[in-house]
């Protein structure tokens, strides 16, 4: 009633608007807007500019900007009404000395609700929120320089392995020069200092050298702060700050952080993947030279990401890369020509790009060019430089490379023939997971083992012992049952029960049968092990399970109680 709001006190009235709250929705979901909706102008510019400030601070901090927004429209929602009820008494108490009838004309005049306003303030706001987003690339653009309007991250130059696409209708290459920004300068002392502890590893103090130098516009300075916080070096990652620093100094046009910003789009590092951005920062650190980047810009218009798929485009881009010396776009054009799909194949092209890639140490590149140096392919055929580009690439643990080189050991061509050395680079290879090199050292270990066991059915034991240690040390199962038997029984080595049972453990560990039902037979008997019916029953168990029978009699005679026999 509006005469019980002229007449209660003030005191009263606040506890009445604001003793209790009910939740608006409209104030929630509209937040300022509601407020110019319901007349309440002086608060609405209020609300707008808190919100535009707000905005600025979070993302100058590298926050969500939609917070500020969330924050203000859940206060809405839950003081609206409270907020409307107190202006409304307030325009009354204000208006006391009108009628009754007055009273009630003036507050439908100033009261109630205005969509027009509502509108006009949100076109006021979205013209303001533009203007502070754009408006810095707009001065930017006006003093013609291009920037793009995309966000930032890094990544590694991606795999040289080359899956060509079918050859596609081609465009002109763009091959003209962006204009950059000149790049700023500080003293030169303070960045390499900088620079040194960024070297020697010493991230933490880099960072703090580095961050006033970026401050005050060092590019370098910006690219190398910008990659400790993408990173992690020195400083806890941060993704945005590193975007930041990134995105600065590669609209001075330093082309390693828009190298940088590419690939970390291109894989999805800490952003959203996305090809087209890649592709967009790959082209400007392209065109500023950074073989990186042209190496991955050539591989997306190879394949069509982010670009349209230009095969004379990726040609382009691996030869600039390549004729830098970057290895990888260097194998990459070796293989293109070799497989000959984008282009026509061409044998002493590929060597010629892959000699100078193996010259660098690349390994995938030695072993390839040392395979068509043994098939006389693009290069005469010479089995001695391919054994040694085959080592060069094994040495660092090349597991292609191992695996040709032990083919080269077992089969005596260009070395002479070591079955020592060939199972030496087949287990290496073995041991990373390489098929071929498993499939050989199983085939080199039946034909050994069958060579041993000749040599033994003719009482040659130092033979057969010469050929099993290898073979055993190797992880060969059936050359350690075979080593473990014959120091059981004392075969050309003194007899020894304790090396015959570490022969045989390994054996049995390997899935060995026989080794598991004399690994059994040992530790019923405490042959060479402690006495245990524990481990005797279940290595019989394991060796039954595979359907030994002698197995499964002398399980069932260890649970009746009975003695252990062995023959």
């Amino acid at each position: 009633n509006l005469s019980d709001v002229l007449i209660t006190d003030n005191k009263t009235i606040n506890n009445v608007i604001f003793g209790a709250h009910s939740w608006n929705w409209a104030a929630f979901f509209f937040n300022v807007l509601w407020l110019f909706y319901r007349k309440m102008y002086v608060y609405g510019f209020i609300g707008v500019i808190s919100l535009l400030i707000i905005g600025e601070i979070l993302d100058a901090t590298g926050q969500n900007v939609s917070i500020g927004g969330l924050a203000i429209g859940y206060a809405l929602g839950l003081m609206g009404n409270n907020i409307y009820l107190y202006k409304m008494i307030s325009n009354i108490r204000q208006q006391s000395q009108r009628s009754q009838s007055d009273l009630e004309q003036y507050l439908i005049e100033f009261g109630g609700v205005n969509w027009w306003a509502c509108l006009l303030a949100f076109f006021v706001y979205f013209a303001a929120a533009l203007g502070l987003t754009f408006g810095p690339q707009l001065v930017r653009l006006s003093s013609n320089v291009s920037p793009e309007t995309v966000a930032t991250v890094s990544v590694p130059a991606p795999s040289v392995t080359v899956s060509p696409p079918q050859p596609q209708p081609t465009q002109t290459p763009a091959t003209r020069q962006p204009e950059q920004p000149p790049l700023a300068r500080v003293p030169d002392t303070k960045y390499q200092e900088a620079l040194a502890a960024y070297n020697k590893g010493d991230y933490q103090t880099a960072f703090q050298l580095m961050q006033p130098l970026a401050e005050q516009g060092l590019a370098d300075a910006q690219f190398k702060l910008g990659k400790m916080y993408v990173d992690e070096l020195g400083v806890t990652r941060n993704i945005a700050e590193g975007i930041k620093w990134l995105t600065k100094a590669a609209e001075q046009g330093d082309a390693k952080s828009q190298a940088k910003l590419g690939i970390m789009y291109a894989e999805g590092d800490g952003v959203r993947q996305d090809f087209a951005v890649a592709s967009a920062w790959y082209s400007k650190a392209a065109e500023n030279g950074n073989p990186i980047a042209q190496n991955n810009l050539a591989t997306m218009y190879q394949d069509g990401q982010g670009v349209s798929q230009n095969t004379e485009l990726a040609l382009m881009w691996y030869r600039k890369a390549a004729d830098q010396g970057y290895v990888a776009a260097q194998t990459n054009l070796g293989l293109i020509y070799r497989i000959g799909k984008l282009v026509t194949q061409d044998n002493a092209e590929a060597a010629k790009w892959l000699s100078m890639a193996a010259n660098q140490g690349h390994p995938q590149s030695q072993t390839i060019l040392a395979i068509m140096s043994e098939k006389g392919e693009g290069v005469p055929q010479n089995y001695d430089i391919a054994a040694t580009l085959y080592r060069k690439a094994a040495n660092q643990g090349f597991a292609p490379a191992q695996t040709h080189l032990g083919i080269m050991y077992m089969e005596g061509r260009s070395v002479s023939k070591d079955v020592g050395e060939a199972l030496k680079w087949f287990s290496k290879a073995a041991e990373q997971g390489n098929v071929d090199g498993a499939k050989n050292l199983n085939r080199l270990f039946d034909e050994q083992n069958d060579v041993a066991t000749t040599a033994y059915n003719k009482g040659d034991y130092d033979t057969a012992l010469r050929i099993l240690h290898p073979l055993a040390e190797r992880g060969s199962s059936v050359a350690q049952h075979s080593l473990a038997f014959m120091c059981e029984k004392g075969y050309g080595v003194p007899k020894d029960l304790s090396e015959a049972a570490k022969w045989m453990r390994k054996s049995a560990d390997q899935g060995n049968v026989d080794s598991q039902f004399d690994l059994g037979v040992f530790y019923e008997r405490g042959w060479g092990v402690q006495k245990d019916i524990v481990q005797a029953s279940g290595w019989y168990k394991k060796a039954a399970d595979q359907g030994d029978q002698e197995a499964k009699a002398s399980l069932q005679r260890l649970k009746a109680g009975g003695a252990a026999t062995k023959q």
